[in-house]
């Protein structure tokens, strides 16, 4: 039988959360599931003067080429496929994140109760999480709700800080 898609999507998945090495117990995240493109997964964790950061990446695209590629199917014959996620990491000094610290100060977005507000069909996703130790918040969204613009401002920073990364 068969490997299905969406259980490859699944194992990329839990592979971009993975964060391996030591971090530190204040932290940002950022999960970036686009409907095309790469997947990518940012977490910051800072102690002090000096940030760690994680950036994981998947590109969905090249691999669901390979996945319906005629040829790599017969090559794989019955073997399973694995997600390709590679994995970056570094430091950068504490300042680097001045600018994410004061959007984060002035975020404002209470729970979404309405749901038609959320309803969205093929967009992206992102899961936003901030947090200390094992206490953390978390947001998830398809459509930014327009109440949720202050979230969108941390969001577009963490995207900026993510192209600046070089590896």
């Amino acid at each position: 039988m068969e490997q299905a898609w969406t259980d490859i999507c699944s194992m990329a998945r839990e592979q971009l959360l993975k964060i391996d090495g030591d971090r530190f117990d204040s932290f940002i995240s950022l999960l970036h599931e686009p409907v095309h493109g790469k997947y990518w997964y940012l977490h910051l964790s800072w102690e002090e003067a000096e940030v760690k950061w994680h950036l994981n990446e998947w590109d969905a695209d090249a691999e669901a080429l390979l996945y319906n590629d005629p040829a790599e199917k017969w090559k794989r014959r019955g073997m399973p496929m694995y997600p390709q996620v590679q994995q970056h990491y570094g430091t950068w000094p504490i300042k680097e994140l001045d600018i994410l610290f004061l959007l984060i100060e002035k975020i404002h977005a209470n729970p979404i109760v309405n749901s038609k507000e959320m309803i969205a069909v093929n967009a992206s996703q992102e899961t936003l999480s901030i947090g200390v130790s094992e206490s953390s918040c978390s947001y998830t969204w398809h459509i930014l709700p327009p109440s949720w613009i202050s979230l969108g401002n941390v969001v577009s920073h963490l995207h900026t800080l993510k192209s600046s990364i070089q590896y």
